[in-house]
């Protein structure tokens, strides 16, 4: 199932110097939508079509809801999504709404002259157009503030602040730990040259 929790950044395949692929036969395509509101577009890569089923996506597949930007951005964890660039695991966004994703997609892959046929599904099952309208999504996750007063979410930096405090924290209780260790060891290793005690001297 896709998930949120993917990496930061975005990663294109920057084009090849290579020599032009024949044409070839138009190609498929699918779309799958899933109840956490995540789409993923399923394109070619590295066939003959595929350049240009990618180029056709980038300029056509656009979001009426994020002021004409892609819908689909590329991520490592899940392949192209309607996951924001933006999206974090503990504030998740949307590039588009799964039913407007699914819906605009559908029709652009369409007329699109490179792609053969286009596939939808929900949840793994295979539904038409006709079902895009019903379909049931869940409610997309609040965002976890931090516990600042202003109750913004955190930053990035601001986690890994916290991480090297509490790193910290824990470096500092093992030192004391080592040096009462230490300090114990010390009592119970018995003095290899013990000091001579002072003959006494008793009263003539």
């Amino acid at each position: 199932m896709a998930s949120f929790d993917c990496n930061k950044r975005s990663v294109f395949n920057s084009p090849n110097s290579k020599s032009p692929r024949p044409q070839g036969p138009a190609e498929p395509v699918e779309l799958a939508a899933y109840r956490n509101q995540i789409v993923i577009a399923t394109i070619p890569f590295g066939t003959n079509r595929a350049a240009k089923i990618r180029a056709w996506m980038h300029t056509h597949v656009m979001s009426p809801e994020a002021d004409g930007q892609k819908i689909f951005v590329f991520r490592q964890a899940n392949g192209w999504t309607n996951i924001a660039l933006t999206s974090q695991p503990t504030a998740p966004k949307l590039t588009c709404s799964p039913k407007t994703a699914m819906q605009l997609a559908y029709e652009k892959f369409m007329a699109c002259p490179d792609v053969c046929s286009v596939t939808l599904k929900y949840e793994g099952t295979v539904i038409t157009a006709d079902n895009i309208e019903a379909l049931e999504f869940d409610p997309l996750p609040e965002p976890q503030n931090g516990n600042d007063e202003g109750g913004s979410s955190r930053t990035d930096a601001d986690v890994i602040i916290e991480e090297i405090r509490t790193v910290s924290s824990k470096v500092d209780i093992l030192g004391q730990k080592f040096d009462a260790l230490l300090a114990k060891l010390d009592q119970a290793t018995p003095d290899p040259n013990p000091a001579t005690p002072p003959a006494k001297r008793g009263n003539r």
